[in-house]
């Protein structure tokens, strides 16, 4: 980088004395540097002592704080992260007949997924992370759960079948409407509300039984009937939603 050009009508000695000018006489003027800007870099005087005051002030705003990585509002989304993580955890109790461990698992689970909700709603701490993973938290852990159920005999196979392909109805739905309008807004309907209830009841009182037994196999049993019901109602009732709403897009 070339050095910067400075001229000076007068200069100290090492001594800090004023240098006398060829006709003997001592003059004081007033020092004029030239400092040139080489590629955007602004050079310094050759005086160290000597810093540019307009410099200081630029590097100082050029400064970036660091910023606060995690921050209340991120509370909910970590809770989300925190239940996804549960989810091998969850299957590897399953599978391994350790049912005391899955039900304390999944519990923590569900009570996260209530937690991360409320907090969000009460604080107005909703992101668009949090409304993207925390559904996609919830159907992970219900179809991981439901599959090693069923893989262990502990639920019917078509009880899984039915759970499975209302959760793909409904995302595809989804999907297929976002894909389509590019603008999708939808709320849990009261149906979707209640099967997702009778799911993690169903868990529980499946885990429990095998765990603890303190709850009956009658009661299993109802249980698993009525998940049925609400499995299927509220698939129909989302392919009904799903049509209508593409009907009303077709008319705009």
């Amino acid at each position: 980088m070339p050095l910067p050009t400075i001229t000076s009508s007068w200069h100290r000695t090492p001594s800090g004395n004023l240098d006398a000018n060829r006709d003997g006489t001592r003059r004081r003027s007033s020092r004029t540097d030239t400092i040139k800007l080489t590629d955007g870099v602004h050079s310094q005087d050759q005086n160290q002592n000597s810093i540019p005051t307009a410099t200081a002030v630029i590097t100082q705003n050029n400064v970036r704080r660091p910023m606060t990585m995690l921050q209340p509002r991120h509370i909910p989304n970590i809770i989300t992260v925190f239940r996804m993580l549960l989810i091998p955890p969850v299957g590897w109790a399953l599978l391994n007949g350790e049912y005391q461990l899955a039900f304390w698992l999944f519990f923590i689970a569900g009570f996260s997924d209530a937690l991360d909700g409320f907090l969000a709603r009460y604080f107005s701490w909703q992101s668009k992370f949090g409304a993207t993973m925390d559904p996609i938290a919830d159907k992970l852990l219900m179809i991981v759960t439901f599959y090693c159920m069923a893989w262990q005999n502990l639920i019917p196979w078509w009880l899984f079948v039915a759970v499975f392909l209302r959760d793909v109805v409904i995302l595809g739905g989804a999907a297929a409407y976002q894909l389509v309008t590019k603008s999708l807004q939808m709320e849990p309907i009261l149906l979707g509300k209640l099967n997702t209830f009778l799911q993690i009841l169903l868990v529980l009182a499946v885990l429990t039984y095998w765990a603890y037994g303190v709850i009956s196999a009658e009661a299993v049993r109802w249980l698993v009937l009525a998940l049925l019901v609400s499995t299927i109602a509220s698939g129909i009732a989302y392919i009904g939603i799903w049509s209508r709403k593409t009907r009303e897009y077709r008319k705009q």
